[in-house]
């Protein structure tokens, strides 16, 4: 599993000038890198957000007699709160889906793949550079 993870580290990450109004907002907010994954059970696709997909992936399958495998994961960002925002904005675009909680029905298993997260408040710097060649 380690392979599909890809560690960023802050200097990564360009902050948008949005959020320098919100940098004390941003220093309180838990660090590391966030991943939203997507969890299947053989029943429903969960949906979620952690710093360790895998060890999410195990605490999930301690408490369920169903295999839970990992079928995607996405690096989202390095401060929680923006993590969170990301989290949320899948579960709006899958709502049409939800069963409860942060599990959906696997009538999206083949819009997992396809699913990309809007950037809208931190992309990565070489995203940024890509689309912005005069920065």
């Amino acid at each position: 599993m380690t392979s599909v993870l890809k560690t960023y580290k802050e200097e990564d990450y360009y902050v948008s000038p949005i959020l320098t109004s919100v940098k004390v907002f941003m220093q309180k907010s838990k660090r590391g890198d966030f991943y939203l994954y997507f969890m299947d059970n053989g029943q429903a696709i969960k949906i979620g957000l952690s710093k360790n997909p895998e060890n999410r992936r195990r605490t999930i399958q301690t408490g369920s007699h169903l295999k839970v495998e990992i079928l995607r994961v996405i690096p989202v960002a390095y401060y929680s709160f923006l993590a969170r925002n990301v989290e949320s904005r899948a579960h709006k675009f899958f709502t049409k889906y939800w069963i409860r909680g942060e599990w959906f029905s696997r009538e999206i298993l083949d819009q997992v793949y396809d699913y990309t997260p809007t950037k809208t408040y931190l992309t990565a710097k070489h995203d940024f550079a890509r689309k912005n060649k005069n920065v």
